[in-house]
């Protein structure tokens, strides 16, 4: 068993610097090695492909067919594409490790936040409108309640009063609550629609403008990759690379300087790819990568968690008010008719009951969280996948990008090497000017023959 696990992860990686090798700079001669290449830019197209599916199928909102016969279009063209250039081999291949980078995990963020607004905070929004809407129906009952009942024997009695008294002002504002309760429940469905509206546009933008805005970025900073790439030898030119080892033998070999093994302090700036360590400084790539995540991931909770408390305390006035009895008032009146012999007593009762609540009007909150809750949990797991990965990424991406490029590899190995050396040789100026700063602060070196007579005269003492 000892011996078949070396062979076989011998074998694997093999079969990968193979498989890599042909990727990256084309077919050689015979049907291996044809069929190998191809059957390598049939995945990174199937890869590149599925990821259009899905933005076309949950994000735009495509039907089924339309989204499986471009995809299928997708595949086809790209394989042959793949297959023939090696530049959109190079391309493809960099922009799904952009995917995987920060451009994805804005993307992914994005999409998140449009869900959290289309189903928690506008699910907030329509509680708050119902609530109101449920406090206007009530009043509106109330008030033909009152109109019904032996009050309006009461609000006669009084306009009669008034009249008696000359309050010319004196009214019941039962006509005007109406009015006013028409008037606030329209302007409460138009503030509602317009709240709706806009949150709406803002869900469509995020699921549908920014995939393709998404795409769009992630394909220009894939370009600015490549430029930045050979253009620039000090971009990302941290990592010390197989083809650096290699370099740096040969230079040990011709009986030039060499950097390896580096210094302790040059192991914590500069690290070795491809590595399954994680060093300190790719730790604190992961953690800034990770931060975002992080704080999003806690507005998500903040708006879901609102939402759930709107509900729970609608929920509860509502069972508390259904629960509640119908209050009775007793109304009665004794009226003594005179010029009656003995005088007459007549009693009136004009009690009647009312609900506090009417249950027609109670609030029927809604709860949403199980259609956001699935869809944000697929996107917090694969935003820790990209968060895990992310410094590997960057190594992979550097590793492809020097595979495609070997002649841009070389020329940067070289200039690494370079300024490693040229920091060890300023290491060891400063190192030789704080001896001869130290060796200047010292007595001695400015009066050697005083303090030669000196030790002199202490010897002959002793």
């Amino acid at each position: 068993m000892r011996l078949v696990y070396p062979n076989l992860r011998h074998c694997v990686a093999q079969t990968w610097t193979s498989t890599a090798k042909l990727y990256a700079r084309g077919p050689r001669s015979g049907w291996r090695c044809h069929l190998l290449h191809f059957s390598t830019c049939l995945t990174v197209s199937l890869a590149f492909s599925f990821l259009l599916f899905l933005s076309l199928r949950f994000s735009l909102k495509y039907d089924p067919t339309v989204s499986g016969s471009i995809t299928v279009a997708c595949v086809v063209i790209s394989t042959v594409a793949l297959f023939v250039s090696k530049r959109v081999r190079c391309f493809v291949f960099l922009f799904l490790i952009s995917c995987g980078l920060k451009q994805g995990r804005n993307l992914l963020i994005t999409a998140g936040t449009s869900l959290v607004i289309f189903w928690n905070v506008q699910n907030t929004f329509n509680n708050l409108k119902e609530l109101a809407m449920s406090l206007i129906c009530n009043l509106e009952k109330k008030r033909v309640t009152f109109d019904l009942t032996p009050l309006s024997n009461y609000i006669e009695m009084l306009r009669w009063v008034g009249g008696q008294l000359r309050f010319p002002d004196f009214r019941v504002i039962s006509e005007e609550l109406a009015e006013r309760l028409q008037q606030g429940g329209t302007l409460l469905n138009a503030t509602a629609n317009d709240i709706r509206t806009a949150m709406e546009t803002l869900s469509s933008i995020g699921q549908k403008v920014s995939p393709l805005l998404g795409v769009i970025l992630v394909s220009i900073v894939t370009i600015l990759y490549l430029r930045q790439y050979h253009r620039n030898k000090k971009f990302e030119n941290v990592f010390i690379t197989d083809l650096f080892v290699q370099y740096d033998e040969s230079q040990r070999a011709n009986g030039r300087p060499h950097v390896l093994p580096l210094t302790e302090k040059e192991t914590k700036r500069y690290a070795h790819v491809p590595s399954t360590r994680l060093s300190v400084r790719e730790a604190k790539g992961m953690l800034k990568f990770c931060l975002p995540i992080l704080s999003t991931f806690l507005t998500w909770v903040l708006f879901i968690g609102v939402d759930t408390l709107f509900y729970l305390l609608i929920k509860i006035i509502s069972v508390r008010l259904e629960e509640l009895e119908p209050f009775h008032v007793l109304l009665c009146t004794h009226e003594s008719i005179p010029g009656t012999p003995g005088g007459i007593n007549r009693t009136r009762d004009f009690s009647y009951s009312m609900a506090l609540f009417e249950k027609e009007c109670l609030p029927k909150p809604t709860l949403l969280i199980h259609k956001s809750a699935p869809s944000l949990s697929v996107i917090l797991l694969v935003l820790t996948a990209l968060g895990l990965l992310s410094s590997k990424l960057l190594q992979l991406r550097l590793l492809v990008s020097a595979e495609f490029w070997p002649q841009t590899a070389g020329v940067r190995v070289q200039y690494l090497h370079d300024k490693i050396l040229r920091k060890r040789l300023k290491m060891k100026v400063k190192a030789h000017k704080g001896n001869l700063v130290t060796l200047l602060k010292k007595v001695c070196f400015w009066f050697p023959i005083l303090l030669c007579h000196q030790k002199e005269d202490r010897f002959q003492l002793n």
